[in-house]
């Protein structure tokens, strides 16, 4: 004949203990993985480029090329502005970007030129020029 089984002895605190130990041992496993699952990082915000929309008046080669960009033929008028651009000391800075619907001349700091409130002081101060206005031409990523 086989013996008789051992008498077990049911400890309800002991019990208790190892179930709290186990759900201890669960949430930390959950949280050990929620914080290794986070969304990666933010890309960085992109700035818009602050650049100018100036209308010229007069005789001048500026003013002759925005007319012929307001008569459609903007591509002769965009190389002209490039010209200007490069040959007149006080634009020195400046870079083209293209013209508005309206045809007027959208203006940008060309890299490291100055900050853009000199340029539009600048701008404003020239006997040519009709008008001034800040234009966001194109968002670029921020530094990091």
């Amino acid at each position: 004949m086989s013996s008789p089984a051992p008498a077990i002895e049911f400890d309800a605190g002991r019990l208790r203990g190892w179930g709290l130990a186990a759900s201890a041992a669960a949430i930390a496993a959950a949280l050990a993985i929620s914080w290794g699952a986070r969304a990666p990082a933010a890309p960085p915000t992109a700035k818009p480029e602050l650049g100018f929309a100036v209308q010229f008046r007069g005789g001048g080669p500026m003013a002759r090329a925005q007319a012929l960009a307001v008569g459609g033929a903007r591509e002769p008028a965009a190389l002209e502005i490039v010209r200007q651009l490069q040959r007149q000391g006080e634009f020195a800075g400046l870079c083209f970007e293209a013209f508005t619907p309206a045809a007027e001349v959208l203006l940008r700091p060309c890299a490291d030129a100055g900050e853009p409130g000199q340029w539009r002081q600048l701008l404003r101060a020239m006997p040519a020029v009709v008008s001034v206005r800040a234009h966001a031409l194109r968002a670029k990523p921020e530094p990091q």
